[in-house]
């Protein structure tokens, strides 16, 4: 337990080093109710759990890609989800963002090699939620990628919005039905 250790500045780095270790390690080995159990025991940063989070997103069959995401975000008040998910993703916008990068690479007519089907939909469900964000520039560049997606996926159309039907985020709405 690191709180009974006196670790002074040491410990944030320890707690940072473990909530991102999750995104290395092999999936039968996650625990993801532990994971969030030790971040907010430890007060992990909301910037390591998110980017945690994010990069195993698209990882087919691992317990914290993008259908958890889903289910973790779905279930929150709009409030709660804006004060965390939608203020981190918000800071997102540069250059240097890996997601936006992705996205850029399917608007510009791109596809990554050998993403199956079940990778596609998982990159699709985690593009929707950036849909939340009232970054209008994050907003536009995440519904091209979708667009994008879907222009050579259209059957998955139908299974997108089905699983959005009933989210409280009116933005997610108005841009899925627009994608």
């Amino acid at each position: 337990d690191l709180n009974v250790l006196n670790m002074g500045n040491e410990k944030d780095e320890v707690v940072s080093e473990y909530i991102k270790s999750f995104a290395w390690r092999e999936p039968l080995g996650i625990d993801v109710t532990y994971f969030l159990k030790s971040a907010r025991k430890y007060q992990a940063s909301i910037e390591d759990v998110w980017n945690t989070l994010i990069i195993n997103s698209v990882k087919p069959k691992h317990p914290m890609n993008a259908e958890f995401l889903h289910n973790f975000l779905f279930e929150k008040t709009m409030p709660l989800r804006d004060s965390a998910w939608t203020t981190y993703i918000n800071s997102l916008d540069g250059d240097e963002s890996r997601v936006l990068q992705i996205a850029k690479y399917y608007i510009n007519g791109d596809k990554f090699n050998g993403a199956n089907i079940e990778v596609v939909k998982l990159i699709l469900v985690f593009f929707a939620w950036f849909l939340t964000s009232s970054n209008r520039y994050l907003r536009d560049t995440i519904s091209k990628a979708m667009i994008e997606i879907l222009r050579s996926n259209f059957e998955l159309c139908l299974g997108l919005l089905d699983l959005f039907k009933d989210v409280n985020d009116p933005y997610v709405i108005q841009r899925l039905y627009g994608v």
